[in-house]
């Protein structure tokens, strides 16, 4: 008496399995595409981000060289302003010299 070999036979769940297994695969390729997709637009909006970062950077740069001018400028104003002080405080002094030589003057008119 021979003995028969088990083949394996294939069977309906071999085939669902299978089946769900094809399913899965194409799902998971429809999710890698939309994954793709939404990189790109991430990409996107990173550039468009990096562009307007470059604009405001120019921006902010020009404002910079601005207020550095006005700063100059008030500077040199505050020079003029000092000098000012400075020749208003001589010609006090100078006027106060004068009242000084003045009263001394009235005196000695005085005491002729």
């Amino acid at each position: 008496m021979t003995r028969a070999k088990a083949v394996p036979h294939s069977t309906n769940d071999d085939d669902e399995d299978e089946l769900e297994l094809l399913e899965d695969e194409e799902e998971l390729l429809e999710y890698d595409e939309e994954l793709e997709e939404d990189d790109e637009l991430l990409l996107d909006e990173l550039e468009e981000l990096e562009d307007d970062d470059e604009l405001l950077l120019l921006l902010l740069d020009d404002e910079l060289e601005e207020l550095l001018l006005l700063d100059d400028e008030l500077e040199d104003d505050e020079l003029l302003l000092l000098l000012l002080l400075l020749l208003l405080l001589d010609e006090e002094e100078l006027l106060l010299e004068l009242e000084l030589e003045l009263e001394e003057d009235e005196l000695l008119l005085e005491e002729l």
